[in-house]
């Protein structure tokens, strides 16, 4: 018999299989994420950041970044404690959208 490759979630109650180097499901993941109060602001301190992050090299273009996120975040389904049309207003406004 060989090693396993999945366990359950680390979470108390949750029968998710995982692989074996990640400690939460996906689910659970964002509920912790969420408790520990990644919200709006915290989502608007990332998007203050989005492009600033390396100090030794010059900050790559913003608004391709933001276009990025921008398509990306059009995807998400569960925004938890951020408040999402103040995040896409903000997003809309750099652009120009």
């Amino acid at each position: 018999m060989g090693v396993p490759l999945t366990k359950y979630c680390s979470t108390p109650g949750c029968t998710t299989k995982i692989r074996v180097n990640y400690k939460y499901c996906k689910v659970c993941a964002d509920d912790r994420r969420n408790q520990k109060g990644w919200g709006t602001e915290a989502e608007m301190r990332f998007l203050d950041g989005l492009g600033t992050w390396n100090p030794e090299r010059p900050a790559m273009d913003r608004t391709r970044l933001l276009k990025g996120y921008y398509e990306g975040v059009m995807n998400r389904k569960r925004w938890g404690q951020i408040d999402g049309q103040k995040v896409l207003d903000r997003v809309r406004g750099e652009l120009g959208l």
